[in-house]
């Protein structure tokens, strides 16, 4: 999609698009999360309203003289207190290795569920701070994302750090060393943290959100493909393919410890002219096909039953294993999409 398509899509309702298909999704209710985050933006612009005239033009200087600051201070101030937007307290001081359930990953969990998290809690705001047509983005630190007031025409820019209680706007040097240090400037273009998101990373940033949970979930080849997807939208940044990479050695290691002794070199044909991800390293979609033809090979309940089966059982198998499988790869695709 162009760029200004994507700015015209709702970024609550991409988010919970990508959390169709896991389990528990079908108990997402899309359609009142959108209603919800409605309401909240037309409880905060009345709320809004009325605080300018009672709090902010007798005193602006209790608001840096900014009256974006105050707007931002009201929206987070009504959504924490008056719509129980809060931290999910579950998961204060987990890790990133510690799986993330899906309600902690998308955000329905901070408006259906027990709370969100600093992935979540930032589109919150983004979201219902659009509604009220405020230029609320996002922005990642290092494992951190938050939102952003950046209105390149006023030339007022500060960040919106609510993922506890109230509301704070750290300068950026402070997310260049938290939650984790950023490694200099270098690191720092090329992750592009402290960049306020375009609306096709912030695209990205809620496939790689699918993707992770599809990890967690053990679903290797489709986590493959959303990192992918999200490297291939995003390709000037290290982020995501580097997640591609770290994915597709825990699909290998996955597919090793299936296959059998004796089992055969696998290759994924695949012609440049048919890639899907062109802007991925060839390389690297070469070895998602070689990984994918080997995943397909070893599922195939005939190859179980001729090769694998008797394999695993040490028995020989009936007519020998061929010594290497040569798999279309643009062919299984096509078959996976429309198996009939």
């Amino acid at each position: 999609m162009p760029e200004a398509d994507l700015a015209g899509l709702d970024v609550a309702a991409v988010n919970l698009a990508c959390a169709a298909g896991h389990p528990g999704a079908d108990a997402i209710d899309v359609p009142g999360c959108l209603r919800w985050l409605d309401g909240a933006a037309d409880l905060v612009r009345r709320w809004t309203a009325a605080g300018l005239d009672e709090f902010f033009h007798p005193n602006p200087a209790e608001y840096n003289h900014s009256e974006a600051y105050f707007r931002v201070l009201a929206l987070t101030t009504v959504l924490q207190r008056h719509c129980g937007v809060r931290y999910d307290s579950s998961k204060i001081g987990a890790g990133p290795e510690e799986p993330f359930e899906l309600h902690e990953q998308f955000i329905h969990g901070a408006i259906q569920g027990p709370g969100g998290t600093c992935a979540t809690l930032p589109v919150v705001y983004a979201a219902v701070g659009r509604r009220l047509g405020y230029p609320v983005r996002l922005a990642c630190a290092k494992r951190h994302l938050f939102a952003r007031w950046d209105d390149p025409a006023a030339g007022e820019r500060f960040n919106i750090e609510a993922s506890g209680r109230g509301f704070d706007d750290p300068p950026d040097d402070h997310y260049r060393r938290w939650p984790l240090p950023i490694d200099g400037p270098e690191e720092e273009r090329a992750f592009g943290y402290l960049e306020s998101f375009s609306p096709r990373r912030e695209a990205a940033n809620a496939v790689a959100q699918r993707a992770f949970v599809l990890l967690d979930l053990r679903r290797h080849r489709e986590a493959v493909e959303c990192f992918a997807d999200a490297a291939e939208v995003t390709p000037e940044y290290a982020t995501y393919p580097l997640c591609l990479d770290a994915a597709l050695a825990r699909w290998d290691a996955n597919l090793l410890d299936r296959r059998p002794p004796g089992f055969p070199q696998v290759e994924g044909s695949l012609r440049r002219d048919r890639r899907r991800w062109p802007r991925v390293p060839w390389p690297v979609e070469r070895r998602i096909a070689a990984t994918h033809a080997a995943e397909w090979c070893l599922d195939h309940p005939d190859h179980e039953r001729w090769w694998w089966g008797p394999l695993r059982r040490g028995e020989p198998p009936a007519g020998g294993v061929p010594a290497s499988i040569e798999v279309d790869y643009d062919m299984l695709r096509r078959m996976l999409a429309n198996p009939n």
